[in-house]
């Protein structure tokens, strides 16, 4: 039983979480008519989500059992995708969630508990990409959990603005 959960563990982390470098179809700066010719999977110009008002483009997306929308952020500067957000649509799946990305990326490196904002933070960085798993289970009225994947070049240059 315990191997069937851990296989079942280790393919949806391969299925759920971004890869390092690019995301499924996706590559870091493209267009957005890239992103819309290359997509194979229907999107929507117009965000059902108010938490993807900075995207341009979002999208339904299921990996086994976790349903998702993806929104995907373009840099302001060039219009260049440098930001993708998967909301989990069932927060009640969190904890298959993170397990999923523990058993991709590892133990994350930054692992930061703010229960008086209502919030946990867990980070893993690499050369190409930043991904911050972002947890409000300490908000009783809409409890939610998402990713935000980001190009580490936008997020080098927007620490560099600070």
């Amino acid at each position: 039983m315990l191997k069937k959960l851990l296989l079942s563990c280790a393919i949806t982390a391969s299925m759920v979480a971004p890869a390092y470098a690019n995301w499924q179809f996706t590559e870091w700066g493209m267009s957005r008519d890239d992103l819309w010719k290359s997509s194979p999977i229907a999107m929507r110009k117009d965000s059902t989500l108010t938490k993807c008002a900075h995207s341009y483009y979002e999208s339904d997306w299921q990996a086994g059992k976790l349903k998702f929308i993806a929104c995907y952020g373009f840099d302001p500067a060039n219009d260049s995708l440098n930001k993708i957000q998967l909301h989990l649509k069932d927060y009640s799946e969190r904890d298959s969630f993170y397990d999923a990305l523990v058993a991709k990326y590892g133990q994350p490196k930054i692992n930061t508990n703010l229960k008086e904002i209502r919030l946990i933070f867990y980070e893993w960085r690499s050369d190409t990409s930043l991904i911050t798993l972002v947890d409000n289970r300490f908000e009783t009225g809409n409890p939610e959990m998402y990713i935000d994947y980001e190009s580490s070049e936008s997020n080098i240059e927007t620490e560099n603005k600070l």
